[in-house]
């Protein structure tokens, strides 16, 4: 694919464009010039979001409902109107 390919329609424009990623094939044949060590610590937000729908707090985190979501279907009309 040379170039960027789009496709533009009366409500939207969808563009696609060439990307480059590498891809290990086999991490045990990288050399360790090529590794680094590294430790995660993670928040874990399925627990905190089942605590706060129950009315409990969790300090440092609130419920954000100010994203949307929009999904596509092939084959269906839509008309936006107000939520």
């Amino acid at each position: 694919m040379t170039g960027n390919k789009f496709f533009k329609g009366d409500l939207f424009k969808v563009t696609a464009s060439k990307s480059t990623a590498v891809q290990i094939l086999d991490e045990a044949l990288i050399p360790d010039e090529y590794k680094r060590e590294v430790v995660t610590v993670r928040v874990d937000k399925t627990a905190i979001k089942k605590v706060l729908q129950s009315g409990d707090s969790v300090d440092g985190a609130v419920i954000d409902s100010s994203k949307l979501n929009v999904t596509f279907k092939k084959g269906f009309r839509c008309m936006w109107t107000d939520l």
